[in-house]
């Protein structure tokens, strides 16, 4: 059952995405914006930092969600192996969200929303750092491109802010603010200034706004699924203890092996960390192929063992997938920790053989355990 220790996790997690995409966006913005030996600032990098970028960003957000991926920005940060070894994707999503898929992908398009957001916060305040601390100039240079070219784009990205007049875009403004690297041409600072107040609204209509909504939405989103698996949790615990469990509690057990001795399938239904996948590699020796909750296992002529998580009790998803396939093999219910995998209560342990008793020709496997 989630824990009020695992929604702290949960919760502390994303706190420190945060705070690292906040810092890295005002890197990014100082970067870019710092301009040249002058002070002056190419606008169509503003354009490109500021509305392009975050535009796709969101696109891809919304792509994703649609797709009903589990992979995102949240995902990939995960994946970096510069974090902890606790905190990979699978030992991470498995461990904190109680295996659930959409308790998963809520979370990881939560994280997502609030990377994108502290993103665009830290881009903003590195923006208000510059224009307070500075004399920004914003020119614009380009070989193929006039500025008759330019305003009809500018204008349509303008439109949300018409009523701001001073922010909008004019052709004799661009015209003033074309800079060319040859020639000698005299600039107004005081009107190559006035394109900030372009950039604080592309800012705040293309990316603050639509990922803070988005945001808001991906936490509603996740709240609703924590609160769905902590009432199916506890209608999980309160079952077992009746005695009503999905799975009958009388009935015949399955044979307890612990030595494998032979070439196996390892299909990863606790989605468990590579540690435990190690363990197993050590006790039984390497699978012939390893797949994951979800994936297609195809038939073979190799035994199939069945990672689950000990501590859980059977539930009748996993024994109808059982029974679905085409050959029996090997039930491994594991226990572990942050240290490690440690022994099987005798309690998991029969509630396991009693419970692949059910499925003819089925074996719980405890390697290197006493039984």
């Amino acid at each position: 059952m989630t824990t009020p220790r695992i929604q702290h996790a949960t919760m502390q997690i994303p706190l420190m995405f945060g705070v690292l995409a906040l810092l890295a966006g005002l890197t990014a913005t100082l970067v870019f914006l710092g301009g040249d030996d002058q002070g002056r600032v190419n606008l169509l990098y503003l354009l490109l930092l500021f509305v392009f970028i975050p535009l796709a960003g969101l696109l891809l957000s919304l792509l994703l969600l649609v797709l009903k991926s589990g992979h995102g920005l949240a995902s990939w940060l995960l994946a970096l192996p510069c974090w902890p070894r606790h905190w990979h994707p699978q030992a991470f999503l498995a461990d904190r969200l109680s295996g659930s898929q959409l308790l998963r992908r809520a979370w990881l398009f939560y994280v997502s929303q609030l990377v994108g957001f502290c993103l665009g916060v830290g881009s903003l305040l590195a923006f208000m750092l510059i224009l307070l601390g500075t004399d920004v100039s914003f020119v614009w240079r380009s070989t193929l491109l006039q500025a008759e070219d330019l305003v009809p784009v500018l204008q349509l990205l303008a439109l949300p802010w018409r009523f701001w007049p001073e922010a909008q875009p004019s052709l004799a403004l661009l015209q003033m603010s074309q800079d060319f690297r040859l020639g000698a041409q005299m600039h107004d600072a005081s009107v190559l200034g006035q394109w900030w107040r372009f950039a604080l609204a592309a800012q705040c209509t293309f990316n603050l706004l639509p990922r803070g909504i988005m945001l808001v939405l991906a936490l509603l989103s996740y709240r609703y699924r924590y609160q769905q698996s902590l009432k199916s949790a506890a209608v999980s615990v309160v079952v077992s203890r009746s005695g009503h469990n999905q799975v009958p509690a009388p009935g015949p057990l399955a044979n307890l092996a612990q030595h494998l001795g032979k070439p196996y399938l390892l299909l990863n239904w606790a989605q468990a960390a590579a540690p435990c996948v190690d363990y197993i590699s050590r006790q039984c020796g390497a699978a012939q192929a390893t797949y994951q909750r979800g994936e297609a296992v195809p038939s073979s002529r190799h035994a199939l063992v069945v990672l689950v998580k000990g501590w859980e009790p059977p539930m009748g998803e996993l024994l109808d997938y059982l029974q679905t396939l085409p050959q029996a093999g090997y039930v491994l219910p594991l226990d572990w920790d942050e240290q490690g995998v440690k022994p099987l209560s005798s309690g998991h342990l029969q509630e396991w053989r009693r419970f692949t008793g059910q499925l003819g020709g089925w074996s719980v496997l405890q390697p290197g355990m006493p039984a």
